[in-house]
């Protein structure tokens, strides 16, 4: 069970595949909480209505917070922004996924034969889904070679730190363990429903993006970035990929 979060506080939101685990990858001085938002989708309510319930039981009478959006986390991240603007102080994109379902950067993502089944069926992704499980479960250093293939060296380079290694394979095994319906409905709300929307302007958002990301792009940054509003900054990590621009931000507390 999320426990409700403390005042003026910082709640991360993890990518997918992935798991509230990764925000052991980035530090910050403030307090901050990994919100297991898949867990919001174990229901019939729509998403956004879903993932908003979950939001408004974290934030009750709390002071406004932080919101952190990893890779498709953004999507979550933004949806909760706009839905409920006088519950956040700021938010902070790290690798986001910006929209798919205008298809203008589907020949740019790694990800697009996941993003296409998601489109076709929800039975077609179910399938995948299950297949990128089984695979995980029996032969995880293929499973991660492969998914990393089409990745730049340096990103490459990351899978290769056996510690960096376990704990993907073990945040992936986890999601599909535990929420492998609510995955493909994440999936196929991004895949065809999700657009952004400009966010209000007391709300500041830093945007940070590897310059090698093949998983959500460069180009796609700066189309977010563009939808977003004009109180968004867009940082580049030189030579990062995807888990690279997440990394990088080790080394000191996140903005704001």
């Amino acid at each position: 069970m999320t426990t409700p979060c403390a005042p003026s506080s910082i709640l991360f939101y993890h990518g997918l595949p992935g798991a509230p685990s990764d925000r052991t990858l980035l530090s910050t001085t403030a307090p901050t909480e990994a919100v297991d938002w898949l867990a919001a989708l174990h229901t019939d309510a729509p998403f956004e209505t879903a993932i908003c319930a979950q939001f408004e039981r974290l934030t009750q009478d709390r002071d406004p917070v932080h919101l952190i959006g990893f890779s498709l986390g953004a999507m979550a991240v933004l949806t909760l922004a706009a839905r409920h603007p006088t519950r956040v102080s700021r938010v902070t994109l790290i690798s986001p996924a910006g929209p798919w379902a205008d298809g203008a950067f589907g020949d740019q993502m790694a990800g697009a034969p996941v993003f296409r089944a998601a489109r076709r069926s929800r039975p077609r992704l179910t399938l995948l889904a299950v297949a990128q499980m089984t695979w995980l479960r029996f032969a995880p250093d293929l499973f991660l070679r492969t998914v990393f293939k089409s990745a730049h060296s340096t990103e490459r380079a990351l899978i290769a730190m056996p510690a960096l290694r376990i704990h993907i394979v073990d945040g992936y095994a986890r999601m599909f363990a535990t929420h492998l319906h609510a995955y493909v409905r994440a999936l196929r709300h991004y895949a065809c429903a999700w657009t952004p929307t400009t966010l209000p302007a007391h709300i500041p958002v830093d945007l940070i993006q590897g310059t090698k990301d093949t998983w959500t792009p460069p180009d796609m940054a700066r189309d977010l970035a563009a939808r977003l509003g004009p109180q968004t900054h867009l940082t580049w990590i030189d030579d990062a990929g995807h888990y690279g621009a997440l990394t990088a931000l080790t080394d000191g507390p996140m903005p704001g």
